[in-house]
Order: C-alpha cells, then sequence, then structure tokens
C-alpha cells in the first residue's frame, strides 16, 4: 500500500475510535492539559518502512506511546520553566534555524530533479569498478597519522621493507603512530577518490593511498568479482545522482546568496576563516563518492 494512502487510512482509523474534535484538531490522546493528534502521529510515520495496513496500525500504537511518554516529559520540563533556560532555548533555537535552512533548500528548483535514463546509463558505463566488475576486495592496510614529513619517510621505508609486518615494525622503532587491520570491503565501501587506483592494482601489490584522515599503505591481497547489472544498480544510480543534484542545487544557491550578501568576518575569525573554508572544502570532497549516496550493493 502506498505510504499516503496507509497514512490516511490510519488517519481514518484513529478518528474513528476518537471522534474527539476541538478547532479542527483530530484528537488521538490527551494528556492531562496536553494532546496528541493524528496529524503528530502522522508525521513521524512519514520515514517508516510500513508495507500494510496492519503494521501501520501497530507503529501508529507504538509512535502514540512513544508521543505519551514525550507530553509527560515535556510537561515536566515546562513546569520546572526549563523551557526559559539560556542553554535550552539556544537549542530550540538551532534546531528552527536548521529545519527552516533544510525546508529552503528542499524547494530549490534542482532539489527535486531526478537523474534520466541516459544520465543512469552513463554513470553505470563509466564506473565498471562499481558494477559491471565489481569486486569484493581483500585487503590489509596501516593506516598511518598524517604529521609533516611522515609520507615521505614511509615511502622510503616500503621501498625497502619486503612486506607491511617490515613496515609496521619500522614504524614502532621510530614511535610513529598507526593501526593495523585487516578487511574484506566491496568496492562501495571503499572511497570514490581510491577506488580507481584500488581497481587498477594487482593482487599481492602494495599501495600508498593519501586520504584526508590518514595515509593508508594498502596490500590487495584477493579479489572475486561480484558484478551488478544495470538493472539492479540503476535505483542506487538514481539515489546517488539525486543526493548529487541536491547537493549541487545547494551549493550553487549558497555561493548566489553569498556573492549578494554582506558577510563581515570580525576578531580572530577574520584571520581564520579562509583557512577554514578551505579545509571544509577539503572536507566535502573526502566525503564525496558513491558509498555516501547509497547503502551498500548487496
Amino acid at each position: 500500500m502506498p505510504r499516503l494512502a496507509l497514512c490516511f487510512c490510519l488517519s481514518l482509523t484513529l478518528c474513528a475510535c476518537n471522534k474527539a474534535k476541538e478547532g479542527g484538531t483530530q484528537l488521538a490522546a490527551k494528556v492531562n492539559a496536553g494532546e496528541i493528534t493524528v496529524h503528530q502521529i502522522n508525521f513521524a510515520l512519514q520515514n517508516a518502512n510500513i508495507t500494510s495496513a496492519d503494521q501501520g496500525k501497530e507503529a501508529s500504537v507504538q509512535v502514540l506511546n512513544r508521543l505519551v511518554d514525550q507530553e509527560l516529559l515535556v510537561q515536566q520540563a515546562r513546569e520546572k520553566k526549563l523551557d526559559r533556560d539560556p542553554a535550552v532555548m539556544q537549542a530550540i533555537e538551532e534546531a528552527r534555524r536548521e529545519v527552516l535552512a533544510r525546508a529552503y533548500l528542499a524547494r530549490l528548483p534542482g532539489a527535486s530533479g531526478k537523474p534520466g535514463d541516459e544520465e543512469v546509463k552513463r554513470y553505470y558505463t563509466q564506473h565498471p569498478e562499481l558494477f559491471s566488475d565489481r569486486r569484493i576486495y581483500s585487503m590489509r592496510e596501516v593506516l598511518i597519522a598524517k604529521e609533516p614529513g611522515v609520507a615521505e619517510k614511509v615511502s622510503a621505508q616500503l621501498e625497502k621493507s619486503k612486506n607491511l609486518e617490515d613496515l609496521v615494525a619500522w614504524l614502532k622503532e621510530m614511535k610513529i603512530r598507526h593501526a593495523a587491520n585487516a578487511a574484506v570491503k566491496p568496492a562501495e565501501q571503499i572511497p570514490l577518490e581510491s577506488l580507481a587506483r584500488f581497481y587498477a592494482m594487482s593482487d599481492g601489490e602494495i599501495k600508498v593511498l593519501d586520504t584526508p584522515q590518514a595515509l593508508a599503505v594498502v596490500l590487495r591481497v584477493a579479489t572475486r568479482s561480484e558484478p551488478v547489472d544495470i538493472a539492479r544498480a540503476r535505483p542506487m544510480i538514481e539515489q546517488f545522482l539525486g543526493n548529487l543534484l541536491r547537493t549541487e542545487a545547494a551549493e550553487a544557491e549558497l555561493k548566489r546568496l553569498k556573492a549578494s550578501a554582506k558577510i563581515e568576518y570580525v576578531g580572530e575569525f577574520a584571520k581564520r576563516m579562509p583557512t577554514m573554508a578551505a579545509s571544509a572544502v577539503g572536507r566535502r570532497s573526502a566525503e564525496s563518492g558513491f558509498a555516501k549516496g547509497v547503502k551498500g550493493l548487496k
């Protein structure tokens, strides 16, 4: 059953159980002097994965119980005047600002765009490492803290070392912070900016990958092929490209707004902001990648 239709049926069910209406508000429960409405329950159920009316009724009861608990606590907080506490007021204002900002971005013209069939096919074709030639990788890696001069030393030592064990022993001797581990990862769990290099490696080959978080020395132990056809990949590609469209629309709008706004940084932030902005760009680049837009391939 479609979610909207299910919520509508749920509203009718709750209304039938509770005929009370005050000021046009459909009531689900009264808690002391407070009220919980059907609209509150439906709002809480919007993102629930409900597939049947019976499941919807059960979920609505759980949500209503949670809202009753919440209402009792809210009433106690108000009785103790916590809603006037400066820290609480600041948190409420911050939440309000976040909701408004997200609501504005969600209504941008490009935010609701859906990639076309050709865009999906193009992305599928351009990324065989994720789809047509997708692999599951067995790997060992040593993550090394990024400190001045460490990358050059590690690269030089790696040429001398016969294996990762030699490198780890050297790192311990030099007291360089590191962590070694083994893992099995599908292609989509490897950052997109590193995947192309990892895909091109041979089994048994070692590479140094410079990631924003750490210096990674990676050994590709073995791989097995698990391709994904375009029909199976389509919903995930659509989700990823949809997220990309929303991100691009948001960044374009922020760029436009900043260009027409008067923004003046004051005090120490006048000096720090250019550096901080550059760091933020680096983080966004590091966080980009197919895994961010999809849950993963199974």
